[in-house]
C-alpha cells in the first residue's frame, strides 16, 4: 500500500494547504477523483475496499480557495513516534 514515489513528490510539492496539512486528489483509473489528505509524511495511506494504490493514476492539487468538502475519504496510515536514548 505505499504510494509510489512519483505520487509523493507530488504530494510534497503542493504545499500546505491548511495549518499542518494538504488536501489532493487521488485520482483513480476510469478518471474518478477521491479527496485525500496527509500531514508531515504521506507514504501509506488507509485506503478503503473500494479503493486501491495500485489503481491511482495520478494525484491533483487542491488549492486554498477551491470550494471542496473539507472532509477527505483517504487519510494516512495512523502512526507513533518512538524516542528513546
Amino acid at each position: 500500500n505505499r504510494l509510489p514515489n512519483k505520487f509523493v513528490s507530488k504530494i510534497l510539492s503542493f504545499g500546505e494547504t491548511g495549518m499542518g496539512y494538504t488536501l489532493f486528489y487521488f485520482v483513480f483509473e476510469g478518471g474518478e477523483k477521491v479527496l485525500g489528505t496527509c500531514c508531515c509524511y504521506c507514504d501509506f495511506f488507509d485506503f478503503d475496499s473500494e479503493y486501491e494504490c495500485k489503481n491511482i493514476v495520478d494525484v491533483l492539487e487542491v488549492k486554498y480557495d477551491d470550494p471542496v468538502e473539507r472532509k477527505p475519504r483517504i487519510r494516512t496510515l495512523g502512526y507513533y513516534w518512538c524516542l528513546y536514548s
